[in-house]
């Protein structure tokens, strides 16, 4: 008979506090492990505290580590953004990258441009430096289409959180961590 073999997935998340962050949905759901690697090189495991499904977001609690949170913003009508992504996969330090790009006025299905396709889901789309969406991208999203959740559906899963609160971080690539998770085969 076959045998089973967990599947490892990989994403990035953001700290919204110093212990959480935001990751994808469906890149936790159902894990049986999670783990995060900060772009300093450092780890710690992962647990989730909250998921929507409808928004694709999830929020994921850590003990070990203290992380540097971005900065939600209030309101966001389009215009020029960046996104915080990996340049890849990595086992020891990730590292992060700016993407450039612009973005319509978020509506249902919400889709936005940048200069490359940040791969992995999970990463945050900043204007003005606070948090304006989150992308839902895999390695095969083109550039000029990536699906992004809207600031609205972010804050309203954010609202929930109960991460202790820090002083929001200027540099946004402090607060980027490589989430692991592994899925145990069926």
């Amino acid at each position: 008979p076959p045998v089973a073999r967990p599947v490892t997935r990989y994403g990035v998340g953001f700290a919204i506090s110093q212990n959480t962050l935001i990751v994808s949905y469906d890149l936790v759901h159902g894990a049986s492990e999670i783990t995060l690697q900060s772009v300093q090189g450092t780890s710690d495991h992962g647990k989730v505290v909250q998921s929507d499904k409808a928004s694709g977001l999830a929020i994921i609690q850590f003990t070990k580590l203290k992380a540097a949170p971005l900065a939600i913003a209030n309101d966001f009508a389009g215009g020029a953004v960046e996104c915080v992504a990996l340049a890849g996969i990595e086992l020891f330090k990730p590292d992060a990258r700016l993407l450039a790009g612009t973005a319509s006025k978020p509506t249902d299905n919400w889709t936005i441009k940048l200069s490359k396709s940040p791969g992995l889901p999970g990463a945050p789309i900043l204007s003005n430096g606070k948090v304006v969406g989150v992308t839902l991208s895999d390695r095969n999203t083109e550039a000029n289409a990536v699906p992004t959740v809207t600031l609205a559906q972010l804050a309203k899963l954010v609202a929930t959180d109960t991460g202790t609160r820090a002083a929001f971080t200027t540099d946004p690539k402090a607060a980027i961590f490589q989430v692991t998770a592994t899925h145990d085969s069926k």
